[in-house]
């Protein structure tokens, strides 16, 4: 591994980038430079990981990185794997019950309608659905 750090150009900064957005810092383009925006977030890693926040991804920062689930190259044929900590969780927590659901949404009737793919399936049987979903089209 090359250490990577402000300057550094390729396929392995945008390797590290998809990492650090994994782990909910890095929220720029995946352009494989390695710029301020990489820089800040990897001296935000370090600092969250008790390591020297120096902006440098070098061993020390490597490692702790793989123990947290990066893995940069797969070992049967040399193509990238993504974090398991990609995409981000997200910062909230599920909705629980039907109260906090009426809440949010508003109350609608329903009922269940399992398919194959989806076992929780429902259908929304009243004009709920008309008056909060706006389709949009969007072009192919």
């Amino acid at each position: 591994m090359n250490v990577l750090k402000k300057g550094s150009k390729g396929e392995q900064v945008g390797d590290w980038q998809m990492f650090l957005r994994g782990v909910g810092l890095y929220y720029s383009a995946i352009d494989n430079d390695f710029g301020d925006i990489t820089e800040t977030s990897t001296k935000s890693f370090q600092r969250n990981n008790g390591l020297t926040a120096d902006g440098i991804v070098g061993n020390k920062t490597m490692k702790k990185a793989i123990e947290l689930g990066y893995n940069e190259y797969s070992d049967e044929n040399d193509e990238f794997i993504h974090s398991p900590n990609y995409p981000a969780k997200p910062n909230f927590l599920p909705i629980t019950g039907n109260a906090n659901r009426e809440k949010l949404f508003g109350k609608f009737s329903y009922k269940a309608s399992p398919n194959g793919n989806n076992p929780e399936q429902i259908t929304i049987t009243d004009d709920w659905d008309d008056k909060n979903i706006v389709r949009v089209k969007l072009p192919a």
